[in-house]
């Protein structure tokens, strides 16, 4: 399958997946070439961090990049990326602190089940029982039906799509 390779959004929504399936492999191949795109990079950080280590130096320079360029947006006043700079905080600064508080902020007003994942897993992080509880209820009175979510294996029921 052939990849849009102009919309951002698809490419992060299928990193994603491909992350969740443990193919951190495809993302290094084909995402490369986007990393000029925070939420991209942090994508390929994310998969290169499964491939080579922490201690990468590679690794380590993405890391730098993106906390850079978190810092950039902070200082313009940007607040768009919360839900990536959470994520960021949590998986690869490994700052639970940062992000439960930037997941919570970015909940106020975005509310996709990203959103949601990515405030659970901060929240979980840490240990905060009162954000974990009220992520689950929205899941639950929401009727949201997401496998990753709620801590499950997604379905493996799709074929390699980057072939």
């Amino acid at each position: 399958m052939e990849v849009a390779p102009a919309d951002p959004y698809l490419l992060g929504v299928y990193a994603d997946f491909l992350l969740d399936q443990g193919r951190a492999k495809e993302i290094s191949r084909w995402l490369a070439p986007h990393a000029r795109i925070d939420a991209l990079l942090l994508r390929l950080t994310e998969a290169n961090r499964l491939l080579s280590g922490w201690n990468s130096g590679k690794v380590q320079g993405q890391i730098a990049e993106l906390g850079a360029r978190f810092d950039a947006a902070r200082l313009r006043g940007d607040a768009l990326h919360q839900r990536e700079e959470s994520r960021f905080q949590c998986r690869l600064v490994k700052n639970p602190l940062a992000a439960i508080r930037l997941a919570r902020e970015n909940w106020k007003v975005q509310r996709e089940p990203a959103d949601a994942r990515t405030f659970l897993e901060a929240a979980r992080a840490a240990k905060d029982t009162q954000a974990t509880l009220e992520i689950l209820e929205w899941v639950r009175t929401t009727k949201l039906e997401d496998v990753t979510l709620l801590g499950q294996s997604p379905p493996q029921t799709v074929t390699n799509l980057s072939e």
